[in-house]
């Protein structure tokens, strides 16, 4: 079977450029041939294009280029890239199954709007429409976009979604009952990718994400309370850290991950790989990205880890001090796995 696969896959984000490698490594490790198709939205692409000014956007141009050569080097993408819906058409028939997603795929707000590609509104000759790990994002209602989405989900065979928010959003336009399944990063193991040496010698702590906005105290009150000398932060400026990496590599941001001995972060994918690895952490997610966190973190019994509005000094500092149970959230996770694994033989059977 040949599976073609159409998500966001090509911008300068971790989570998007990861979740796209899991979900293709999983399916050819369960036999499949797999096509990541190489659709660049054009509005996706002017929004993450470099632009020259002074001073340069060094850090971005790298971030950029090291994700473009991961993107080229690890995902089996399809022959032809693609800027349209119509420019794919004709090769359509090359596929037995496609697949929708992971990551927000389903997301109608500005740049990306109602994608036909996104929601595989293409005419098929019998070939199984399905999502998997698809997500609205912070999409509360679909709007004028409505009969549109109802009328590409007529199509589906299965609908697997990411969260909670995302399946009552779609359940109404679709005949197919959405199933919630686990993002990508959790079936794919990253062995082939993660460096087994950590890159420090000694414990650090790990930010990822934008602490500048009045988040700087409560980040200040967890690094004392964790008693970790060294902060290292990821891709942005940190007044607390001790070292910054501002343009890694995925395969290079996975590795700060997997060694890290605590893990502040506000992003959706950052918290899914800080709980994946079951490094203890604390999520303060952006307003944008809370219901998909907080939805996440609810089936893994680890809603505790996330404050959803900005956190007293205090508040953060007491919860960097509680233990994790990480046998109930693995047993969890585990099982939901399992399910997942299970909608994706179901669905391509």
């Amino acid at each position: 079977m040949k599976v073609g696969i159409i998500t966001v896959h090509s911008v300068p984000n971790y989570g998007a450029v990861l979740q796209a490698y899991a979900l293709a490594t999983y399916l050819q490790k369960t036999g499949r041939t797999v096509h990541t198709i190489d659709y660049r939205q054009p509005q996706l692409e002017e929004m993450y294009r470099l632009r020259w000014k002074l001073p340069p956007p060094v850090n971005h141009w790298i971030r950029l280029r090291r994700n473009t050569r991961f993107v080229e080097s690890q995902l089996p993408l399809s022959p032809r890239r693609y800027r349209s819906v119509d420019e794919f058409i004709p090769d359509v028939g090359n596929y037995d199954a496609f697949i929708a997603g992971s990551d927000q795929v389903w997301f109608t707000g500005p740049v990306q709007y109602f994608d036909p590609m996104f929601f595989l509104n293409f005419p098929v000759n019998g070939q199984r429409k399905i999502s998997y790990a698809a997500s609205s994002g912070g999409t509360t209602a679909f709007g004028e976009f409505e009969s549109q989405v109802k009328n590409a989900l007529a199509d589906f065979d299965h609908v697997g979604v990411r969260d909670s928010h995302t399946a009552n959003l779609v359940a109404p336009l679709s005949p197919s009952v959405p199933v919630q399944v686990v993002d990508p990063v959790f079936l794919c193991d990253f062995g082939d990718l993660i460096d087994p040496k950590p890159p420090l010698s000694e414990p650090y702590l790990l930010v990822f994400g934008d602490f500048t906005r009045g988040l700087g105290p409560a980040l200040q009150k967890i690094i004392e309370a964790t008693g970790l000398k060294t902060v290292v932060s990821l891709q942005y400026p940190c007044h607390q850290a001790t070292k910054r990496i501002p343009s890694p590599g995925p395969a290079e941001w996975l590795s700060w991950f997997r060694h890290a001995s605590f893990v502040v972060t506000s992003y959706f994918h950052g918290t899914a790989i800080a709980a994946k690895f079951e490094r203890p952490f604390i999520s303060i997610p952006t307003p944008g990205r809370r219901i998909k966190v907080a939805t996440m973190l609810d089936w893994m019994h680890l809603s505790s880890r996330c404050l959803l509005d900005s956190p007293s000094p205090e508040a953060a500092a007491a919860l960097a001090i509680q233990p994790i149970d990480w046998n109930r959230s693995r047993a969890a996770l585990q099982e939901q796995i399992k399910v997942s694994q299970q909608f994706i033989e179901t669905a391509l059977k």
